[in-house]
């Protein structure tokens, strides 16, 4: 048996009782914001935000008789990703060439 919760942000209840829980009923107290929200781009070079500037949220569980519940919460994290440039192997095969111009400078410097 369950109550689950989910704000929307809405005047509508968004709690649930499962229905093998007989007899408890939750009512939602204060639901200011959507908190089931995802923001994502798949454009380079661009940020998504996101602040909904917090307030209040409550719900009320009535018709619970007495003895040990459980209350979890859960919650969905994301990581920032910034990919970098990779060098093509041309630009590498050149930089090879100039440190080895630069070595070689460098000898004919030391024999002279």
């Amino acid at each position: 048996a369950s109550v689950t919760w989910s704000p929307q942000g809405s005047g509508a209840n968004d709690c649930q009782v499962d229905a093998t829980f007989v007899g408890v009923t939750c009512a939602e107290n204060n639901d200011q914001f959507d908190l089931n929200i995802n923001r994502n781009t798949s454009t380079n070079n661009t940020n998504v935000f996101y602040t909904p500037g917090f307030g209040d949220f409550g719900i009320t569980v009535a018709g619970l008789s007495a003895g040990n519940y459980s209350l979890g919460l859960s919650t969905l994290t994301s990581s920032s990703v910034r990919l970098q440039a990779v060098p093509e192997p041309g630009s590498l095969a050149l930089l090879g060439l100039a440190f080895a111009a630069l070595g070689a400078t460098s000898y004919r410097r030391k024999q002279a």
